[in-house]
């Protein structure tokens, strides 16, 4: 039979050597069948026979798909299909050549062509992607006398593809790269699917997770018990549900949080489960680090007053009796903060929430109360024991090193013993007996702080303390001569002990140094006696010559410091005690120069009266040569 087409576009088909007429019959019925399937077919098709390759047959799809009329498409040379038809290389600006083509291939060779995707420009001049089949067509003979090719519009399907394959790559791209852990567990707890922060975080490869369960990969059991009974939930359920979990991980303990989502198959069965959990340790740290700050003294790292008064109210019950408070308040806390500085003032609230930290037991809830104030609550303590706390606490704090001003507190203690009483009342109370305390022992306390001060001024010059015994030796001489009054005297020996005690700021360094001291370091050396006046105005007994401590190193000239007085504007018991202090000063051996004999320091205190030194207090010092050795002390 021979292929051709008629003037419809659908084909005809022949006997080549006659039919009769019921042969006929059936090519025709054949032929028209065919012409219907040719125009309704979805798809484009092309039949190419003879030498010169002609198109014989076209349904009407492929000159939609194509965008141009069957008379475009038939009657074209091979040679210029290409140009015709619309056949474009993969750039989209360059045409195919002929022997390119799909059919044109099939014919050439009898190659067999499947899913060949080109770039055929339409006749409206829009570029559109097509897959093409295409066959070679044999004759009777067995040789290639032509090709079958079919081809479908695949743009939206290559569209599809591209926004899917776009797609992938950046959901695997956000997989690969987010810090979040994604993870798919199967119904047999066993890992699926692990991403690579989950790698990073557990310091294990995927490898090793894959088709393992967390306890054969060494998690925890108490954490792994708590993963599995989680996930267990999504699949019975079939819910989304949240999880909080922590872990140790290559970098310490890390704290996560995250969603457990059910996938379900096609019959909507839950099949795995999908958790995506975020890193919140600095999170949880931050809250950690609230929480703390609300309920924590930020100096002493003690609970505060907040935390303390809610314990107060949890604990106030009546099998947590009998419950004993103490209340401390520290001593000299001012003194050092206006003498040395409240850094030096953080250091011993520190060194006394040690000391309490170390006297009181694990159960008792120690708080820093008010600005110089502690207390405690001792839950199920009589007072007995209390009272040993404290002893205790008074004992270990006299004993503490390394501070200016060794740490000292009143304390004072109450009971409550019965559930009537309020324990507000019983805070009053332990505060009363604080205060009475503290009152009694002020004395005591001010000689502690002042020895403590003076011995360390003396550990750094090894001879403050003999210094204030000596000047206090000459002292009764030379006020009889003065005739100084008792109240006078005794001022003056508060001058001479108290006047270098603001040393005690000042680095050994300095103190020791024998050369020329710098501007700097003279700066701070005539700082000490600012110093010394802050720590006399701290006790009222030592209050009372305050301005005489901060006057002791000015000069008859105005040549002095702090202020600069000169001459009369220097009080009078001042202007003595210079006198008495030089003169031991420069009979006695110093960092900075040898020690005088009597006359050489006779000549100095003359040379310099009327510039350091009142000249009248110099003459009297000299003529009754109170400073002379074997002169006896009266």
């Amino acid at each position: 039979m021979t292929v051709f087409s008629n003037m419809r576009g659908g084909v005809e088909l022949a006997d080549e050597a006659g039919s009769s007429e019921s042969g006929a019959d059936k090519t025709n019925i054949i032929c028209h069948m065919f012409e219907d399937m040719m125009r309704f077919i979805q798809e484009g098709i092309t039949v190419f026979y003879g030498a010169d390759a002609g198109v014989h047959i076209i349904s009407d799809c492929g000159c939609r798909l194509l965008g141009r009329t069957r008379e475009e498409l038939m009657g074209v040379p091979a040679e210029e299909r290409p140009k015709k038809w619309g056949f474009y290389q993969k750039d989209g600006v360059t045409p195919a050549l002929a022997a390119d083509l799909p059919f044109m291939r099939s014919i050439a060779s009898g190659e067999i062509i499947l899913n060949e995707e080109w770039l055929i420009k339409r006749g409206d001049g829009e570029l559109r992607m097509f897959s093409f089949n295409s066959a070679p067509m044999m004759d009777a003979d067995r040789k290639i006398a032509g090709a079958v090719s079919g081809w479908r519009d695949i743009t939206e399907q290559k569209k599809t593809q591209d926004t899917l394959r776009r797609n992938e790559y950046e959901l695997r791209t956000l997989i690969d790269s987010t810090p979040d852990i994604i993870i798919r567990i199967g119904k047999d707890m066993r890992y699926v699917f692990v991403n690579p922060a989950y790698e990073r975080i557990t310091g294990i490869p995927k490898e090793q997770f894959m088709g393992k369960t967390n306890a054969e990969l060494g998690m925890a059991r108490e954490i792994s018990t708590r993963w599995d009974e989680e996930i267990r939930k999504a699949f019975e359920a079939g819910r989304e549900s949240g999880i909080e979990f922590d872990f140790p991980g290559l970098f310490g303990k890390r704290f996560f949080w995250g969603r457990i989502i059910p996938e379900y198959d096609k019959t909507g069965t839950v099949e795995s489960a999908l958790v995506i959990a975020r890193d919140i340790t600095e999170r949880k740290r931050a809250e950690e680090q609230i929480r703390y700050i609300s309920f924590h003294d930020k100096i002493t790292g003690l609970y505060n007053r907040a935390y303390f008064e809610e314990e107060l109210r949890r604990l106030d019950t009546e099998r947590s009796l009998p419950i004993c408070i103490i209340m401390g308040d520290v001593n000299n806390l001012k003194l050092v903060n206006d003498a040395f500085g409240h850094n030096e003032g953080d250091k011993l609230l520190i060194a006394l929430s040690g000391v309490l930290n170390v006297c009181c037991r694990k159960e008792d809830i120690i708080a820093r109360w008010g600005g110089d104030e502690f207390s405690v609550i001792l839950p199920g303590t009589d007072m007995e024991t209390a009272q040993a706390i404290c002893a205790r606490i008074k004992r270990v704090s006299g004993t503490s090193k390394g501070m200016l001003v060794k740490p000292s507190i009143a304390l004072g203690v109450a009971v409550k013993s019965k559930a009537d009483k309020n324990l507000f009342r019983v805070i009053r109370e332990a505060e009363e007996r604080m205060y009475d305390n503290k009152l009694a022992e002020s004395a005591s306390n001010r000689e502690m702080v002042i020895d403590s001060l003076i011995e360390e001024v003396s550990d750094r010059t090894n001879d403050m303390k003999m210094h204030i015994a000596r000047c206090s030796d000459i002292l009764p001489i030379f006020g009889k001569v003065l005739k100084l009054s008792d109240a006078q005297i005794h001022d003056i020996k508060l001058l001479i002990r108290l006047h270098d005690i603001g040393k005690v700021s000042v680095p050994s360094g300095i103190l020791h140094k024998s050369g020329r001291l710098t501007f700097e370091e003279w700066e701070i050396i005539k700082r000490h006696s600012e110093t010394s006046y802050r720590i006399a105005m701290t006790f009222s007994e030592t209050a009372r010559v305050a301005e005489e401590i901060l006057s002791h190193a000015e000069r008859w000239d105005g040549g002095g410091y702090p202020r600069g007085l000169k001459e009369k504007q220097i009080p009078y018991i001042v202007r003595v005690f210079s006198v008495i202090d030089v003169y031991d000063v420069i009979t006695n051996v110093r960092p900075y120069g040898r020690a005088l004999s009597y006359d050489e320091a006779v000549q100095e205190m003359r040379h310099n009266a009327g510039k350091q030194f009142d000249p009248e207090i110099v003459d009297a010092f000299i003529a009754c040569g109170a400073g002379k050795p074997g002169k006896n002390k009266q």
